[in-house]
């Protein structure tokens, strides 16, 4: 026979698989945005011709200076990704628009605190890969081409924090919103206007 004890924690970890797997949607999708504008073209640059005949190269090829072609796409960035923190926050906490979702959730014999924490982690641990695989791609890159630098370190760490930030903070007002809202509509309008 399973103790209360093991029970309780077979459900939490079952809430925390479910919560995982409801909330790689959206990060899923932006990591495959990232990847197809800020990572694919550093790699197309890096295998064409005109590359690998250049003596003079540039100094990292992660395309962020004004007269690059990328470097708008990248201003856009940030942008879509409080966009995905938002649409994360709506997947994961959107049973709390639905009475009969609530009703069902809350009587899964899981404390709300820790069902609560299983969503908060699982988006911020899908939002995290979402943007470390993009951009470690580049480094990698940028070290295979040009060699390791700390000025290197501290752009991608600096890119990589704006992102991942700029998607914890679109989960967390959304987040907010919805525990505080009653519809979808004032969840929308509350956080786009906080948010911008």
């Amino acid at each position: 026979m399973t103790s209360q004890k093991s029970l309780k924690n077979n459900v939490s970890a079952n809430d925390f698989k479910r919560s995982l797997v409801g909330s790689i949607l959206f990060p899923a999708i932006a990591l495959v945005v990232l990847f197809v504008f800020i990572t694919f073209p550093v790699i197309q640059y890096v295998t064409s011709e005109t590359y690998l005949m250049e003596k003079v190269h540039h100094e990292y090829t992660m395309f962020l200076d004004s007269g690059s072609p990328f470097f708008y796409t990248f201003e856009l960035m940030p942008i879509g990704m409080i966009a995905c923190g938002m649409l994360t926050a709506l997947k994961s906490f959107g049973f709390l628009l639905s009475k009969k979702q609530v009703n069902v959730f809350l009587s899964l014999g899981i404390k709300r605190t820790t069902m609560f924490v299983n969503r908060l982690i699982s988006a911020i641990i899908t939002l995290f890969v979402a943007v470390l695989v993009p951009m470690l791609i580049i480094f990698i890159i940028n070290i295979a081409c040009f060699g390791y630098s700390t000025h290197l370190l501290e752009l991608f760490l600096y890119i990589t924090s704006l992102l991942f930030v700029s998607g914890v903070t679109g989960f967390a007002l959304a987040s907010l919103m919805l525990m505080v809202s009653g519809n979808i509509v004032e969840v929308a309008v509350s956080t786009v206007s906080l948010t911008f």
